[in-house]
């Protein structure tokens, strides 16, 4: 599955776990020990593309560098995670 994350997608707390729940069916995701769970369990092969990163207000910038810590640190532990970064 193709999950693609924009800076938009960062700026919003609620709005980014509302997002990314749509992509796990019969799993809610509601913040980031959740989302870190989900990653490190799931059998599914998962793809995120991370695009204007760099482009993160500032606002989100510290959520955004969580998310992203936990994008990297599930995928060492998943083989099924792939993540791009462009």
């Amino acid at each position: 599955m193709l999950i693609l994350l924009d800076d938009v997608k960062f700026n919003n707390e609620s709005d980014f776990y509302l997002y990314i729940s749509r992509f796990f069916k019969d799993k809610e995701i509601l913040d980031e020990h959740a989302l870190y769970d989900y990653l490190t369990e799931t059998d599914e092969k998962l793809e995120f593309i991370i695009n204007d990163f760099d482009e993160i207000k500032d606002t989100g910038r510290i959520f955004a560098n969580k998310i992203m810590r936990i994008l990297l640190d599930a995928r060492n532990q998943n083989s099924n995670i792939k993540l791009t970064i462009m």
